[in-house]
C-alpha cells in the first residue's frame, strides 16, 4: 500500500498537466491479478468540478489478453457526479448517480465484437440542455468502425431524466421507477440498433413546448 500511495501521488501531477485540469485521487489500490480500486476521484477545470466519484472498481482477467481478448469481470462506479458544459454552444449535462455498473464484458479485439452481460444504473438524476445548433459540417467520409456490441440487459432504477432544448424552448421530463431493455444489438458500421423488448414501469412523463 505504501508503494502504491507513493506511485499514485507521483502520477497525479503529470496526468493533471497533460489534461490541463486538476486531478485528485484519495486512494488507489491495485490487487492481483488485475483488480483496480480508486476512491475519491475528482477532476476539476478551474472552478468547475467535471467528475466527482466516490469509488471506481475494475476487475480484468489478464490471461485472455494473450489471445487478444479483453475480459472485464466487473466494472462499477459508486456516488458519481458529472458536470459538463460547452460554452460555445451552450450544451450542458449534469449527472448524479448512486451506482453505475457493467458486468461481465468480453471483447474480441480482432473480430471487433463485444459481449456485455448487464449494464445498470441506480438512483440517478440526469439533466441535459441541448444548446444552440452548431453549423452544419461536411459529411465524414472516413470509414466507420466495424464493432458489433451485444448487451443482454440494460436496467435503470429510480431515474429522473430532464432535457431542455434551447432551440425551440421545449422541455422533456421523465420520472421512472424501473426500466429495462432486453437483448440490445448495436452495429456501428451500419449505425443500427435492434432490441427485443423495452419495458417501463411506474413512470411519470411531461413534455412542454412553446411552439404553436
Amino acid at each position: 500500500p505504501g508503494v502504491q500511495d507513493f506511485a499514485c501521488r507521483k502520477a497525479v501531477g503529470p496526468i493533471s498537466r497533460a489534461l490541463g485540469m486538476e486531478l485528485t485521487v484519495g486512494k488507489l489500490r491495485l490487487g492481483f491479478p488485475l483488480r483496480l480500486s480508486i476512491e475519491e476521484l475528482r477532476l476539476r477545470n478551474g472552478a468547475d468540478t467535471l467528475v466527482d466519484c466516490g469509488r471506481l472498481g475494475l476487475e480484468v482477467d489478464p490471461w485472455p489478453l494473450i489471445r487478444r481478448e479483453a475480459v472485464v469481470r466487473e466494472f462499477g462506479i459508486d456516488r458519481l457526479k458529472v458536470h459538463y458544459r460547452d460554452t460555445a454552444t451552450g450544451f450542458e449535462m449534469r449527472v448524479k448517480a448512486a451506482q453505475l455498473g457493467i458486468e461481465p464484458v468480453r471483447a474480441l479485439l480482432p473480430q471487433e465484437e463485444a459481449l456485455v452481460g448487464r449494464i445498470w444504473l441506480d438512483d440517478a438524476t440526469v439533466h441535459l440542455r441541448t444548446g444552440m445548433t452548431e453549423p452544419v459540417e461536411e459529411p465524414d467520409t472516413s470509414a466507420r468502425p466495424g464493432w458489433r456490441i451485444t448487451v443482454d440487459k440494460l436496467a435503470v432504477c429510480d431515474l429522473l431524466f430532464g432535457m431542455r432544448s434551447a432551440a425551440d424552448d421545449s422541455e422533456l421530463e421523465v420520472n421512472l421507477a424501473e426500466g429495462a431493455v432486453e437483448a440490445c444489438r448495436i452495429a456501428l458500421d451500419s449505425q443500427q440498433v435492434n432490441v427485443t423488448s423495452i419495458v417501463l414501469t411506474r413512470g411519470d412523463y411531461l413534455y412542454l413546448t412553446a411552439s404553436e
